[in-house]
């Protein structure tokens, strides 16, 4: 039995059905010592308590349990794993191709700085000559 079953098996069995023999023991007592007759507030409460339990035991009786096993999960698991490990694949890839990318420039530029001060220093030099 599924815990969501129990659970509200044990709500209509141990709190509404309970309650609401109560509440109707109660209340027709009560009225029963005072008068004679049952006045119309009497016959709402009782209608009221009725309608907490079908209605509580209607949710019970509506649950569907599922027929789901642990294969089902392994299953699903095993194909999450999959999907991550190639989206994971995909982004490594692309992070290596920034970094190539990257180092490129980074080698074009200081090559350029190289002859640009390369250039500065044989003008100095004839400069100074």
């Amino acid at each position: 039995m599924s815990n969501l079953v129990r659970a509200y098996f044990q709500l209509f069995l141990l709190e509404d059905l309970p309650q609401t023999f109560l509440q109707l023991f109660y209340v027709i007592s009560q009225t029963l010592k005072k008068s004679k007759s049952l006045p119309i507030q009497i016959y709402i409460s009782t209608a009221v308590a009725n309608f907490t339990t079908i209605s509580s035991f209607y949710k019970f009786s509506s649950i569907r349990p599922t027929n789901l096993l642990q294969e089902d999960f392994d299953l699903l698991q095993i194909q999450k794993n999959q999907t991550r490990s190639i989206i994971l694949q995909n982004e490594f890839t692309e992070e290596q191709n920034q970094i190539k990318i990257y180092t490129e420039s980074l080698k074009k530029k200081s090559n350029d700085i190289l002859q640009v001060d390369n250039q500065f220093y044989e003008e100095a030099q004839k400069l100074l000559s």
